[in-house]
């Protein structure tokens, strides 16, 4: 490690505080809206075939004026009209949680636990998938690309002191799922913040940081290859 990269680490603490964390996406609540939507459309479908053989039962059954019937093809429509909108709404709702693969340290992946497990199978971090999760859901941070600089930095090959997997300067952490979150908190601040990999190593590894960024995409396809 440079005295030039410990230098600017010790100024990225001092300034740590000023974070731009992503609202969170809880994945969980956003399915439930989606079942909850689904249920009401099918509840929807329901009422609009029974409003169908209404309507088609005044016009064609019983004779009667059409004028009724019009008014029930009109509540059908009505209701439709309802349903698309529910369905649109779930449409944007299952975007927000769709797998998204990307190298871009700012997208959301949107993997599951045990998606980013299989990524760590083998590595110190094997069976922190939950926390890549956290880290995705809190700070906007990708956590292929988390994953990419850990196994930069460190190896991943296995548990190392003071669980340090991202070559924080003189940082400890109790554990591995505290050393995750804090590289997310990290990467949201105002320093890193949008930035592409090779910015954000411009800054984490000023010395050799073309290096770094070829180095930490590799790392991602390595660990893209394994899902």
């Amino acid at each position: 490690m440079s005295k030039i990269r410990i230098i600017l680490f010790s100024a990225l603490l001092t300034v740590f505080m000023s974070v731009n964390v992503s609202a969170a996406v809880d994945r969980n609540e956003i399915q439930a809206q989606i079942d909850g939507n689904n249920q009401k459309i099918a509840e929807i479908k329901e009422v609009k075939d029974q409003l169908h053989t209404m309507a088609n039962l005044f016009r064609y059954y019983l004779y009667l004026d059409s004028g009724f019937s019009d008014v029930l093809s009109q509540k059908w429509s009505d209701i439709h009209e309802i349903e698309l909108g529910i369905m649109k709404e779930n449409t944007e709702l299952e975007q927000k949680i769709a797998v998204n693969i990307s190298h871009d340290p700012f997208t959301v992946t949107n993997l599951s636990a045990g998606d980013f497990d299989k990524m760590l199978a083998g590595t110190g971090l094997a069976g922190s998938g939950y926390a890549f999760v956290e880290l995705e859901e809190t700070y906007g941070v990708n956590g292929i690309f988390a994953i990419g600089v850990a196994m930069c930095e460190s190896g991943g090959s296995e548990p190392l002191p003071g669980n340090n997997y991202f070559g924080l300067i003189g940082m400890q952490f109790a554990d591995a799922h505290e050393g995750i979150l804090f590289f997310g908190r990290l990467m949201s601040s105002n320093v890193y913040a949008g930035k592409s990999i090779a910015d954000i190593g411009k800054v984490y590894c000023p010395a050799n940081w073309q290096n770094w960024a070829d180095k930490v995409v590799q790392h991602m396809d390595t660990r893209i290859n394994m899902l």
